[in-house]
């Protein structure tokens, strides 16, 4: 049986694993952040089980979440970013992705 992964479920399935920030022309700050809430690193790469790469190659909006062969992976335009690492629970009702 396979059970979806959503965007609210943030930061559920980041917490209790190894989780890697990886920050892509955006600010320090804000991968730092987010790497607090999920008591991640911030790296250059993702090497670990969890990733969540925040780039400015992706749209400002951008949140999508999808599984990778080991766990989770985030992806998260620059002001999506901004948002979440101000409020965690900034996704909260969000089931879809965005683009």
């Amino acid at each position: 049986m396979s059970v979806p992964v959503v965007v609210g479920a943030y930061p559920k399935p980041f917490v209790g694993g190894t989780t890697t920030v990886v920050p892509v022309g955006v600010s320090r700050t804000v991968a730092v952040a987010i790497a607090r809430q999920v008591h991640g690193v911030v790296a250059t790469t993702s090497s670990t089980k969890n990733s969540i790469v925040v780039s400015t190659q992706f749209a400002p909006d951008r949140v999508r979440i999808s599984r990778t062969q080991s766990g989770f992976r985030l992806e998260l335009g620059r002001r999506a970013a901004r948002r979440l690492a101000a409020d965690q629970a900034a996704f909260r009702y969000r089931y879809g992705d965005s683009p």
